[in-house]
């Protein structure tokens, strides 16, 4: 056991353990998601599409917690629309999602909207939707607001659960927000 030395009496002491265990994410998560919180350090990085996705190596991490979602897998099919980009795009959706659908059955769109949660309970996957721009015009996608317009369709392929890593950076073994 290694003792951090304080000079302010208001910070309170903290005693660690180190070990010369290195760890994926995912195996860092099944061994430990039950015993947080927990300090790590980053040996590899990983360049995220955003600042909070990015892990720098050297980095030391204060995880809090994990929590599982359970979540859909799509395809943006390439002729969906221009604010899409070109080509198809592969995304997942959170399994609750509220967002208005036509459900389209061999190649033909059915006539009742219904939310993408109700028609992933309902039918098995996979199964392709059309996006109801009407009711629901714009959403988040990649962290990025993206008005919807036209015909959005979506190729609904599995189900996964994803879990995610919650804490903070630590500098100079001070917590900073981020």
């Amino acid at each position: 056991m290694k003792q951090l030395m304080t000079r302010n009496p208001e910070v309170i002491k903290m005693f660690y353990e180190t070990t010369c265990h290195e760890y994926s994410v995912g195996s860092f998560i099944d061994k430990y998601q039950n015993d947080m919180p927990q300090l790590v350090m980053v040996k590899h990085g990983y360049q995220g599409e955003t600042g909070n996705d990015t892990l720098d190596t050297g980095q030391v991490l204060r995880i809090h917690g994990v929590y599982k979602q359970t979540r859909i897998l799509a395809i943006v099919k390439k002729d969906s629309n221009r604010c899409f980009g070109y080509g198809d795009i592969s995304v997942s959706i959170p399994q609750h999602c509220n967002i208005p659908v036509y459900l389209i059955k061999r190649n033909n769109t059915v006539k009742c909207s219904a939310l993408l949660h109700e028609v992933i309970a309902k039918h098995k996957l996979p199964v392709e939707v059309k996006c109801d721009t009407t009711e629901e015009p714009e959403i988040t996608l990649k962290g990025r607001r993206v008005r919807l317009t036209g015909d959005i369709r979506l190729k609904l392929t599995q189900e996964c659960d994803l879990k995610f890593m919650y804490g903070n950076p630590v500098n100079k073994g001070l917590l900073i927000r981020k």
